[in-house]
C-alpha cells in the first residue's frame, strides 16, 4: 500500500524499481500552492516599568500610527518633580548673591594689595583677603553646578514620565486590549498588541523538489480568498533551508504590499508562480 499525500508513493515506487531519486527534480514549480496571508509583524507592547494605568487610547480594531500614544501609566508624582526641578533649575537668586559677594571681596583683595605696597597694611591682609576670593569663586561655581544639577534631574523625571507612555512603534491595527483603566501593571506584562498590515506576510509550504527552482526575489501573485478578489503582486523573501521531513516539504515567505490597506490578515490564499 503505497502513501499517495506530498509524493511520497513517487518516492516508494523509485526506490522499489531502482529509479533514481533526482527524478523528481525534473518536475517543474506547480503553478500555485495554497499560502496564508499574516501581519508582516506582531508587536505586544508593554511598559519598562511598574505603574497603574490612568488613560487608554486605543480599542480593539483601532488602527494606529507608528508614535501613537496606545496607553499611559499614572504619572503624578514624576510631573511633581519635574516642576521642583525646573524651579531650581531656573532660580538665580544664589549665583546672582555669590557673584555679588565675589565682586565685593576682589574689589576688598585689590584695596588690600594697594595697602600692602604702601606698607599701610600687612602682607597677611592681603592674602586672606586673596583666599576670600578663591572661596568666593568656588561658592560661585558650585551654585552654577546645583542649578545644572536640577536642570539635569528635570530631565531624569521627565524621561521618567516617558517611560510611562507606551506608543506605537509601528503602524498598524490593534487586535488585541489586555489591560483596562486603573489596573496595575508589572514591568514587562502586554498591554496592547498591533499588528502591522501595510505589509503582509504570504507564507506557504512547497514540495522539497521544487526547491532548486525557487529563488529569492523572485515574483509571485498572491490570489486571496473571496470575497477578497484581484492579483496581487508579491515577492519571495524566504525560503526555508530547513525541511519538514515528515510532510516532505519547505516553507517559502513572500513580502505582499498592502499600502490600502484592501487585505486583512488571517486570510487563505493561493500563490502564482510568475
Amino acid at each position: 500500500m503505497f502513501d499517495w499525500r506530498n509524493g511520497r508513493a513517487v518516492l516508494v515506487l523509485a526506490m522499489m524499481v531502482g529509479a533514481p531519486v533526482s527524478a523528481w527534480s525534473d518536475q517543474a514549480v506547480p503553478d500555485t500552492t495554497t499560502c496564508l496571508i499574516q501581519p508582516f509583524e506582531v508587536v505586544e507592547l508593554g511598559m519598562p516599568v511598574d505603574g497603574i494605568v490612568s488613560e487608554i487610547a486605543v480599542d480593539r480594531g483601532d488602527r494606529v500610527e507608528a508614535g501613537r500614544v496606545v496607553v499611559r501609566l499614572d504619572v503624578s508624582l514624576e510631573e511633581i518633580e519635574v516642576e521642583a526641578s525646573l524651579a531650581r533649575s531656573s532660580n538665580n537668586a544664589l549665583i546672582d548673591g555669590r557673584q555679588a559677594r565675589l565682586k565685593f571681596l576682589e574689589i576688598e583683595a585689590d584695596r588690600a594689595a594697594q595697602l600692602v605696597e604702601r606698607s599701610a597694611a600687612p602682607e597677611r591682609v592681603s592674602e586672606e583677603a586673596r583666599m576670600d576670593v578663591e572661596t568666593a569663586r568656588a561658592d560661585l561655581a558650585e551654585a552654577v553646578l546645583e542649578q545644572r544639577i536640577a536642570a539635569i534631574d528635570a530631565r531624569a523625571a521627565a524621561a521618567r514620565m516617558e517611560r510611562k507612555t507606551v506608543r506605537s512603534p509601528i503602524m498598524g491595527v490593534v487586535t488585541e486590549r489586555q489591560v483596562d483603566v486603573g489596573e496595575f501593571k508589572a514591568a514587562g506584562e502586554p498591554l496592547v498588541t498591533v499588528a502591522r498590515i501595510d505589509r503582509l506576510r504570504a507564507e506557504a509550504f512547497v514540495p522539497i523538489a521544487f526547491h532548486p527552482d525557487l529563488k529569492l526575489d523572485q515574483q509571485v501573485t498572491v490570489i486571496p480568498e473571496a470575497p477578497f478578489e484581484g492579483e496581487h503582486a508579491a515577492r519571495i523573501t524566504v525560503i526555508d533551508r530547513v525541511f519538514d521531513a515528515a510532510t516532505g516539504t519547505f516553507g517559502i515567505v513572500a513580502d505582499l504590499p498592502n499600502p490600502n490597506l484592501v487585505l486583512p490578515a488571517g486570510l487563505r490564499c493561493r500563490i502564482r508562480f510568475d
